[in-house]
């Protein structure tokens, strides 16, 4: 039976969108063995994303070096470039060792990676991750090559990039130096991003000083640590309507020395020099923290002065005795457009003397913000078991600033995670 190519098409690609990734293709090999009809779509649904990553956890079943390998050589040697637009790479598969069969001499594995970036036109989603992030290892600059070669490529469709490096490995060109500028001309030849995550490029100078006119001129969603973020406020392009959504990876925040952590978490955010009034969604990622105070709060109205959804934090005690007294910061009408907040994340065991005061204060929340409509705090604490749920407490507000409703989740209240902990503090003394 005949079907319009359309159909192929449409079929061959719902097959593509399954959630295991061993099935896809499975049935699309299978497919493309079926009719000469069904083979070109089969082909270009199979070969649309590849991901060059031994310990995929993509599917149950990851494909293992051998396979990963056994892939890489027949995209090289039938030149199915062309099919790809969402390529995803692991550096470490550049030392890969290959079997015979698969040996093209003169072509190392990393070479026929580098020839899979060059030939990709039409590559629309580009991934380039380090397993080793965060820590030293005996291999250093694992494919670098890889790096500075895709710093080189042009790609039309790009839309989406997310860079994953190694703080420890140096990446840049010979005459780069400590510069980033390599990463800022892939940028800047690249307008038409609209989604962009960094991570560990924050040991270069990011700093495009007005030189990159057509720097992230369409970009509409960020994910970084806030010196990354630094990249944005040195555009030079106009981003206007475009950036609406930010999330910042921040360090671990240290329990033990929080206020310098704080502080320097409110400093980073001066790095954004300028602010960005499309931004609608501001996302803080951390194990525990940031604490949302006044310091930190300007700080974001400074930055990003019409978000309407803001996630991540955590409340801090002066601001609750702010709450509870329901008084206004002087001279100050913070986030003035502030629709939803979400505090979410692990919390300093004993930062606040009374949680039922801090419920108390959540409900006082628009004397500070006058659009808030809607508020939630899920709490957990770092001394505890990770096992236990998390106390959780969603508020509404309606237009008078008044609690519309309360939802209450108490897995544990303050009395007795403060026995509690006395009692492992007894233990680990005796």
């Amino acid at each position: 039976m005949y079907l319009p190519t359309e159909i192929y098409a449409r079929i061959a690609e719902e097959i593509r969108a399954w959630d295991d990734r061993l099935v896809e293709e499975k049935t699309l090999v299978n497919l493309s063995a079926v009719s000469k009809s069904w083979r070109p779509e089969a082909l270009r649904a199979l070969w649309s994303k590849v991901v060059i990553d031994d310990k995929d956890k993509g599917s149950m079943n990851p494909r293992g070096t051998k396979g990963t390998i056994a892939m890489v050589s027949i995209i090289f040697q039938k030149e199915y470039c062309h099919y790809i637009r969402d390529l995803r790479i692991i550096l470490e598969m550049a030392n890969a060792t290959e079997e015979p069969q698969y040996v093209v001499p003169g072509f190392s594995m990393e070479d026929k990676i580098i020839y899979i970036l060059y030939n990709s036109h039409n590559l629309r989603a580009l991934q380039i991750r380090d397993m080793a992030m965060h820590y030293s290892r005996k291999d250093e600059n694992v494919g670098s090559m890889i790096i500075q070669s895709a710093y080189r490529c042009r790609f039309h469709q790009l839309r989406r990039l997310k860079l994953m490096l190694n703080q420890n490995d140096d990446y840049r060109e010979p005459d780069c130096s400590k510069s980033g500028d390599a990463l800022l001309r892939f940028l800047s030849n690249h307008p038409e991003l609209t989604h962009l995550e960094l991570s560990a490029e924050n040991e270069y100078s990011l700093e495009p000083g007005g030189r990159f006119s057509r720097l992230l001129s369409n970009l509409k969603c960020f994910k970084g640590s806030p010196e990354e973020a630094s990249i944005l406020a040195g555009s030079s392009s106009a981003l206007g309507s475009s950036l609406t959504d930010i999330t910042l990876d921040i360090d671990p925040m240290d329990a033990d020395d929080y206020d310098h952590a704080h502080w320097c978490l409110v400093r980073d955010l001066g790095l954004l020099d300028k602010p960005f009034n499309s931004v609608r969604s501001l996302v803080f990622t951390a194990d525990c923290g940031p604490y949302l105070d006044v310091p930190m709060l300007l700080a974001i109205h400074r930055c990003f002065p019409n978000v309407d959804d803001l996630r991540g934090v955590a409340i801090s005690p002066y601001l609750v005795n702010i709450l509870l007294a329901e008084t206004r910061i002087p001279n100050e009408n913070p986030l003035p457009k502030l629709n939803s907040l979400k505090f979410d994340g692990y919390e300093i065991e004993g930062m606040h003397d009374n949680e039922w005061e801090v419920e108390e204060a959540l409900g006082n929340l628009p004397c500070l913000f006058e659009s808030l409509r809607t508020a939630f705090r899920s709490v957990d604490y770092m001394s505890l078991s990770r096992n236990r749920r998390p106390d959780r407490l969603h508020l509404t507000f309606d237009e008078n600033g008044s609690v519309k409703t309360r939802e209450r989740e108490r897995h544990l209240d303050w009395q007795k995670r403060k026995r509690a902990s006395s009692v492992q503090t007894d233990k680990s003394e005796d």
